[in-house]
Formats: structure tokens, sequence, C-alpha cells
């Protein structure tokens, strides 16, 4: 069983948040609050060691590197028995749009036999993340803390309403007056903004304005690349793909007159 997993945190937690996370634990599977119920007794024993281990700096330290050591020993035992259709997993469906996309994300959600445990959880019991760049339909394997399932977590990634995805690359429409291009007028368009989000990520703005000058030469249905505003490579996130922005332009609006001669 993974310590970080058990109690809910990250990796990288600082000894605070494995504190805080701790104290919200020993809330939940008080005695108390649980009485005569065997399971929340053996997941407070589970809980009391993870936090022993994790707040303990050289026993976290040793703890890390084993599990390390451990990951690398059965990493090709583990792939040889997905090849062979070994292992027994549910499927989980995790929701995501693209400003994830732009910044990964961590996601919790719930286990069915949450519903057979009674006591509170105030987190989903199982816990994953894709980093920045990842595809709709991609998979992350993860484990239920309590009944310690493994679950496919497959990731779809909502359309958006202004951008639609080309591998690295968004595209996009725009409407622009045929005299705005002539005088070189300086165009508002919507960009993925990198900036970080909030918890509900799903529901956070994840655009900004920018504005450019287009080329006076353009012509109706032509695209413009911009580059570095599309979405994260994989293997590299530092490295973004292109923002194709289809140009459609309007002509202009031409008002005819006729200069009246005084009666």
């Amino acid at each position: 069983m993974d310590y970080y997993e058990l109690l809910a945190v990250r990796r990288g937690a600082t000894p605070e948040e494995i504190r805080t996370a701790y104290r919200e634990w020993v809330q939940l599977i008080h005695p108390d609050r649980n009485r005569g119920n065997a399971r929340a007794e053996e997941l407070a024993k589970r809980i009391n060691e993870a936090y022993a281990v994790l707040s303990d700096p050289m026993r976290r330290r040793e703890y890390d590197r084993n599990n390390l050591r451990d990951a690398e020993v059965r990493a090709p035992h583990r792939n040889q028995r997905e090849r062979d259709g070994g292992d027994d997993t549910g499927q989980i469906v995790v929701a995501s749009d693209l400003g994830t996309v732009l910044t990964g994300f961590n996601f919790d959600e719930d286990c069915p036999c949450r519903s057979n445990v009674p006591i509170e959880v105030i987190t989903g019991t199982i816990h994953g993340g894709f980093p920045p760049g990842f595809h709709d339909g991609d998979v992350d394997k993860a484990q239920c803390f309590l009944c310690e399932t493994i679950f496919d977590c497959v990731v779809r990634v909502e359309p958006h309403h202004i951008f639609e995805r080309r591998g690295n690359d968004l595209q996009m429409q725009i409407w622009v007056n045929e005299d705005d291009v002539t005088r070189n007028s300086a165009i508002p368009i919507q960009v993925l903004d990198r900036k970080a989000r909030g918890p509900n990520m799903l529901d956070e703005p994840i655009t900004k304005e920018i504005k450019v000058t287009l080329p006076p030469q353009i012509k109706d249905g032509q695209r413009v690349r911009i580059v570095g505003y599309g979405l994260p490579h994989l293997n590299n996130p530092a490295q973004r793909g292109d923002l194709l922005v289809n140009v459609n332009v309007q002509p202009a609006r031409r008002v005819d007159f006729v200069i009246d001669q005084p009666t």
C-alpha cells in the first residue's frame, strides 16, 4: 500500500500538508464516530503507520528510496500481465478540458467500495493524474486506497467552444472587417492561458486576450499561424504547438451618398 495514496497527499507534499491530511483522517476514523466498525479500526492502523513513516524525514527518505527501487523491479512483471490480459481492473472516466491539457492535473474519484464503508471520507478514494499535453483517451492506472482495486482511469477532454485540437496545435476561427485589415488595426484574439488554475478546474477561466496585427494582404479564408500558443508536447511540456487562426474577412461597409444642391 502506498502511504501517500493512503493519506491522500502528493509525493512532494510538505510536512504541513502531511500533518493536515493526518489530522483530517484522525477526525474521520476516530473510535467515537465508528464504534464496532472493524474496517475503520483497520484503516486507522494503516493511517497511523503511514503518518509515522512520512512525518519522520529519515524514514520518509528511506521509504521513498525503497518505493522507487521496488517500482523498478515490479514494472516488467506488471507490463507482462497487461500484455497477457491477466490484470482484473475496473474503469473510471475522468472529465477534463483543454485548460487541463495545458497545465496537467490530478484527480480524486470515488471507488464503488466507498458506499460499503460506513465511515466519512472527504476525498475520493482513487488518486491519479495526467501530465501537460495528455490526449483524449489516455489511461492512468490508479489504486483505491480502501479496497486496493486497480482502475484504468480514462481521461475524456470536453470539446471547447473556441478551439479545436489538431495534435499539439489549436485551430480557431475569427471574423474581421476588411477596413481593420487594411488599416493594420490590432485584432483581439482569445488564447489559452497558462496561469495556474483553481481546485474546481472545469469551472475556471482558461483564456486570455492578446492583440495581433494581421498582414495587410491577407485574404478571406486564409490562415495565420501564431507560434507557441498551442498545447504542450507530452514529453517536453516546455515546448508548445501553434495556434492556427482561420481568418474570415468581411467586406467593408460602403455608404453611398449624394450631395444635395441647395434649392
